[in-house]
């Protein structure tokens, strides 16, 4: 006759009676506050689209402070590697190469010039600008970086203070046009690529982190290999009077300032 109690056939073949289920253990409870502990909910699981999204942003971060960090880094013991080792008959090309300038103190905009600096090569590459009057002219920018088979353009302004007495000096000597001693010379280097890493890194950092690196690569170079560093590009000065008016000319504007007169 059965007993109600569940029975489970041992090895040896002796009838024992089956282990009751084990109960469930009551929740850990905080021995200062006797509180019970709730665990903490399982992490949310974030969408793969905002998961992709965090990871490109980590990317790009990662990315700009490796670019920050290149920009920043001092290339004075690297510029063997830095400047392009390609060599260039004609890396670039300047237009014009004679600065004439209209020395009128009434009109300062005619003493502005512009030169385009144009890269003849397939590398991105910078110059610089020197002239032996930094004294009389301003130039914007006078250092930079062109991209490859692109164009920057220079503004050579002759300073405002200085018009006046060359244009004296030149009625003086009784002079319309005068060639100057005054020159300026165009310092171009072709970049390699280590140098910025690629066009996607060069612009994720500002202009002027790199700007500041050329400027140090420049000087790093020894004189004793600048010639074979650097390609280099003069430009001529001259100064030019305003047209003096016609005698028909002047007659008019005396006949029209009678007739307002009246």
């Amino acid at each position: 006759m059965s007993t109600g109690k569940v029975e489970q056939q041992s090895t040896n073949g002796d009838k024992t009676p089956a282990a009751p289920p084990e109960k469930p253990k009551p929740a850990a409870r905080d021995r200062v506050s006797g509180l019970v502990a709730v665990p903490a909910p399982a992490p949310a699981q974030l969408p793969d689209a905002v998961t992709e999204n965090v990871q490109v942003a980590n990317s790009e971060e990662q990315q700009k402070a490796e670019a920050e960090a290149l920009a920043g880094a001092d290339p004075k013991n690297d510029y063997a590697t830095l400047i392009s080792s390609v060599v260039y008959d004609n890396p670039f090309k300047v237009e014009p190469q004679m600065l004439s300038f209209m020395v009128d103190p009434n009109d300062g905009d005619e003493c502005k010039r512009f030169v385009t600096v144009t890269n003849n090569t397939p590398e991105r590459a910078a110059f610089k600008v020197k002239t032996n009057k930094p004294k009389r002219y301003l130039v914007k920018p006078s250092i930079t970086f062109v991209a490859a088979n692109s164009q920057e353009v220079i503004e050579i302004t002759l300073r405002e203070k200085e018009v006046e007495p060359i244009a004296t000096k030149m009625r003086g000597d009784g002079l319309q046009k005068e060639m100057q001693t005054d020159k300026f010379l165009i310092q171009w280097m072709n970049i390699d690529k280590k140098f910025y890493i690629d066009e996607a890194f060069f612009h994720l950092v500002k202009k002027e982190s790199w700007i500041d690196k050329a400027q140090k690569l420049i000087k790093s170079v020894p004189k004793s290999e600048q010639k074979q560093r650097f390609k280099f590009a003069r430009l001529k000065v001259q100064y030019q009077l305003p047209a003096k008016p016609s005698a028909t000319e002047l007659s008019t504007t005396v006949e029209g300032d009678e007739e307002e007169t009246e």
